[in-house]
């Protein structure tokens, strides 16, 4: 048996498994369908460490709805970014946040309950203070709500 690691670099990140502030980097955005109510979704992706220590780097993620009813979380993070409140999604990308992480408990399908770290607040960081501003997008028709909101 011949096994190629060649360009296979060592995974040491971890999941955020706890409560706490952490300092991201967001590293990824990417669109993630859409929910019942036909609105869209999207994921961010980070990457940092806890407050105060340089290691273990974690790995979190976060979805969004782009609903009417749900769009106070996006302008949580919008704020904590100091975004402009028209702008393209793709410029959060190699920003940095604050992230107050908490633990919730939730019921698997299976009736066991599992565990979650969800984002219970967004912190400026003043990591961003070296990167320009978050430009403000143009205003756009389609901004991933199922189009029953006026605006």
């Amino acid at each position: 048996m011949i096994i190629n690691t060649k360009g296979v670099e060592l995974n040491e990140n971890v999941y955020v498994n706890k409560d706490g502030k952490f300092l991201f980097r967001i590293e990824k955005f990417e669109e993630d369908g859409f929910t019942n109510a036909g609105d869209a979704k999207f994921k961010l992706h980070f990457k940092g460490v806890e407050v105060g220590s340089k290691e273990p780097t974690y790995i979190h993620s976060e979805t969004f709805n782009i609903g009417q009813s749900s769009l106070w979380r996006i302008k949580q993070l919008e704020v904590a970014l100091k975004a402009p409140e028209i702008y393209d999604i793709n410029d959060f990308v190699k920003r940095y946040v604050i992230a107050n992480i908490k633990q919730e408990t939730y019921k698997k399908n299976d009736g066991s309950v599992g565990t979650s770290y969800k984002v219970k607040s967004w912190e400026y960081s003043s990591f961003n203070d070296k990167l320009d501003p978050i430009p403000e997008a143009k205003p756009n028709e389609n901004n991933g709500t199922n189009g029953n909101s006026k605006t």
